[in-house]
């Protein structure tokens, strides 16, 4: 199957499969680009297809990260971070970890 971030094909020479995946993803995410006058523009807010315009789909959004902080030791979960502490606390009972707080950090993406 056709890549559908990478179309540079106008919509009228595709093929009937990568028009209707293009059409499903569309009625899925809005999330379709058209090429007009050599840039790609978004076309969401119109829902009908030129068939001499190129459109591709925009890729997926990547996942936020996130993570759990203690003190200043990042920890993928926060599994990790309570077993963090909780060893710390074993080592070393006169620093009280228990009460030390886990913050959970998650990435903002625009």
């Amino acid at each position: 199957m056709t890549d559908l971030t990478a179309i540079t094909t106008p919509f009228e020479l595709l093929d009937e499969d990568t028009q209707q995946a293009l059409m499903e993803r569309r009625s899925v995410d809005k999330r379709l680009k058209v090429l007009l006058n050599g840039d790609w523009c978004d076309s969401k807010d119109d829902p009908r297809y030129t068939p001499q315009l190129t459109y591709r789909a925009m890729p997926q959004p990547p996942k936020p990260r996130e993570w759990w902080l203690l003190v200043a030791i990042a920890k993928e979960t926060e599994a990790e971070a309570i077993a963090f502490r909780e060893e710390c606390d074993r080592q070393s009972p006169g620093l009280d970890m228990l009460n030390v707080p886990i913050i959970h950090v998650r990435e903002v993406l625009e």
